[in-house]
């Protein structure tokens, strides 16, 4: 009895534990499927730049993909920066079900690697069809030229053997050609070699194969069939030839022409041009080593690495401290971001910066350079005009203006007209209104006509005596009333404690309705040189107004009085807050206006946390700035789905680094005393048990 019972508590204990098991193993795999589907795509980014995080824009641009695409990087090294650029392209297959990426070697995965390059050969092979035709047509010539020219040795071989040509330099001739036949035997081994083996790469060079079949048809064609057919002519037209080597001579030529014709029509039809295209170019840039691959629907755009990052400027090198590295700005998502719109962009818009003074607007020392550069990382085509002309960069002199950029089929525009610093003085009035007004002659047009437009506007004192500013008459019409005969001051308590007046406004709280604004979150920006402005209700002219920017504080005002060289504060002139940014939309018609000609020059958007200069590596000081110039252009654009917290955002610095005494604390932390945690709790565990 006690025997069975042991043996039955055995069993027992025995499925208790196996039961025990089992619920651990199906916990443990319910656990990782919920996991896997539920928690996959949760991540934690504590870097102080999340570097690791993509921005809200992307991730909007991930969400409204249509279509399969594909991102491979094609990664040899393995360092900090290298590393970066694996760990960003696998973020956009985390957040994206239409994006799938990989990772090959390219030093070390050649099967993967000519896996996916026969891949690429694909996508082509429609466009690659008259390369390779081409290509047949030229060997074909080849081998028919070869025939010929077996034939054709024959009888030089008979023209030279019967020793009836009795000048010796026209025999040499003669021999050479025959020798020159000879070797077109070999060349045309060596060259089908070439073929043969070029056409196996993975990627083949079609473009290089077609430039070697016509240089070397050339070479016969040109240098051994003209220049013999020439000279056999000659031979027949003098007296001292026998007139059996004449028509010994006679017969070659015409086999020579036919044969030399037959190259002809074989060069003609093999068109090298053709050969620079879209697969030729892709095949040149992946010969080049650390790359990014973008695949999409329709097109395949290739990223340097090096092209993802930024050095530093000369000027942030000498901030650093002695022995100090200095830190690359990181571009790898605006990069990938940039190339995914491109891609799903059926008609990039046409942004054109209108050239108001003797600086260049965009370009090298260009005044708003750095946001023109955010607009080409998101593929948006960026061009520059002047209406006055510019200088000939040869001469010194003045070449006459050439017409505004003409957009192509389909091409949303976007004019950036920055602030026209008024020129003259009250008793010369300009005639015909000077340069603003030139402008404004030349964009109205295309305004009413359906392009948009961003305005910059700023103090013109000139207003008082009767010589407005033509682009504040232009915004005008939209109930956009822009006072640029004063300016926002206010009144702050300076380091002696005694008052003094400033013209920098900083704000971090934007305006809500809109989606220019809610992108920016409280990111701070700044006016400098702000004027203020008054909106007022569009409803019966179809115009709606939105604020874009406003400018608050304590014991601010509108000074209206510029010859005050000591201006204080005036109660009267007070407000809690002034408008300084606006945006309208009348049918399809829209314009941005900013009362601040300084808000979104690179002096501003440059400027980093250590001072001018310095935000690609340190972060901006003032970061809102450049976000409301892209969000803007974007509305104006017609692409208000892709506005958005950019990558540009994160260069702000969240979290500060750590300091070395709190991280070796954390270190002994997680070394030391969470597993002595773990064993304490074990122990208590136990000793409970052996009381029960």
């Amino acid at each position: 009895m006690s025997k069975n019972t042991h043996t039955q508590r055995r069993v027992l204990y025995g499925t208790n534990v196996l039961i025990a098991i089992s619920a651990a193993i199906a916990i443990a795999i319910l656990i990782n499927v919920v996991g896997y589907l539920r928690l996959f795509n949760f991540r934690l980014d504590w870097t102080a730049t999340r570097k690791y995080s993509l921005s809200e824009q992307t991730e909007k641009v991930l969400k409204d993909l249509d279509g399969e695409y594909e991102i491979v990087a094609l990664l040899g090294q393995s360092n900090e920066y290298i590393n970066q650029v694996r760990d960003i392209v696998e973020e956009y297959g985390v957040l994206s079900n239409n994006i799938t990426t990989q990772q090959i070697d390219p030093t070390s995965q050649y099967s993967r690697l000519e896996k996916f390059f026969g891949k690429l050969q694909t996508r082509f092979e429609g466009d690659l069809a008259p390369q390779k035709e081409m290509i047949e047509t030229g060997r074909s010539a080849l081998q028919r030229t070869r025939e010929d020219m077996a034939e054709q040795l024959k009888l030089l071989g008979k023209l030279t053997s019967e020793k009836k040509i009795t000048e010796e330099q026209f025999q040499q001739f003669v021999e050479s050609v025959a020798a020159a036949f000879r070797r077109f035997d070999e060349d045309y081994k060596n060259i089908n070699e070439q073929i043969d083996k070029a056409l196996e790469e993975a990627l083949p060079n079609f473009s290089g194969v077609l430039e070697t079949l016509k240089s070397l048809l050339t070479q016969y064609d040109e240098r051994i069939y003209a220049i013999a057919i020439t000279q056999f002519q000659q031979r027949t037209e003098g007296d001292q030839t026998p007139n059996e080597v004449k028509e010994q001579l006679l017969r070659l030529v015409d086999l020579f022409k036919a044969t030399q014709q037959q190259i002809r029509d074989a060069n003609t039809a093999i068109n090298t041009d053709l050969a620079d295209d879209d697969y030729t170019n892709l095949r040149n840039q992946l010969s080049t080593s650390e790359l990014v691959v973008v695949l999409g629907p329709t097109q395949v755009r290739v990223l340097k690495v090096t092209d993802m990052f930024r050095e530093p400027t000369e000027q942030e090198k000498q901030m650093l401290e002695p022995g100090e590295l200095p830190e690359f700005g990181f571009l790898g998502e605006e990069k990938l971001t940039g190339a995914l719109i491109a891609m799903s962009l059926k008609h990039p818009p046409l942004v054109i910066f209108v050239q108001t003074g003797q600086r260049p607007v965009i370009g090298f020392q260009g005044e708003y350079e750095n946001v023109a550069s955010r607009l080409r990382s998101l593929n948006i085509e960026v061009q520059e005009w002047s209406p006055a002309g510019k200088q000939n960069p040869m001469t010194g002199q003045p070449m006459p203006a050439g017409p505004p950029p003409e957009p192509k089929e389909g091409q949303r525009v976007v004019w950036i007209i920055p602030h026209i610093q008024p020129q003259g003085n009250p008793m010369m009035m300009q005639m015909g209104g000077g340069p603003g007004q030139m402008i404004a002659t030349q964009v109205s047009p295309r305004i009413e006509a359906g392009e948009n437009a961003m305005i910059f506007l700023g103090l013109n004192p000139m207003s008082r005596f009767g010589q407005p500013d033509p682009l504040a008459q232009l915004v005008s019409t939209y109930g956009i009333t822009a006072q640029t005969d004063r300016i926002l001051l206010s009144e702050v308590t300076g380091p002696n404690r005694k008052p003094a007046v400033q013209a920098m406004h900083r704000t971090s709280k934007w305006p809500s309705g809109s989606s220019i604004t809610s992108a920016l979150g409280s990111l701070e920006g700044v006016f400098a040189q702000a004027s203020p402005m008054t909106l007022s209700s569009g409803e019966d002219q179809g115009v709606t107004l939105f604020k874009l920017a406003e400018v608050s504080g304590e014991k601010l005002w509108a000074e209206d009085n510029l010859q005050n060289q000591n201006p204080r504060y005036n109660e009267e002139k007070a407000e809690e807050s002034f408008t300084v940014a606006a945006a309208a939309q009348r049918d399809d018609s829209r314009i941005m206006v900013v009362t601040d000609p300084m808000w979104a020059t690179d002096q501003i958007t440059t400027y980093g946390l250590l001072g001018p200069g310095t935000a690609e590596v340190f972060g901006s000081a003032f970061p809102a700035n450049a976000e409301l110039f892209v969000n803007s252009t974007l509305w104006l654009a017609g692409l208000d789905e892709l506005i958005a917290a950019s990558a540009r955002t994160q260069d702000i610095r969240r979290v500060d680094d750590m300091e070395e005494s709190s991280l070796i604390a954390l270190r002994l932390a997680l070394l030391i005393l969470l597993p002595l945690t773990i064993t304490g709790i074990g122990i208590g565990v136990w000793l409970v048990r052996r009381r029960g």
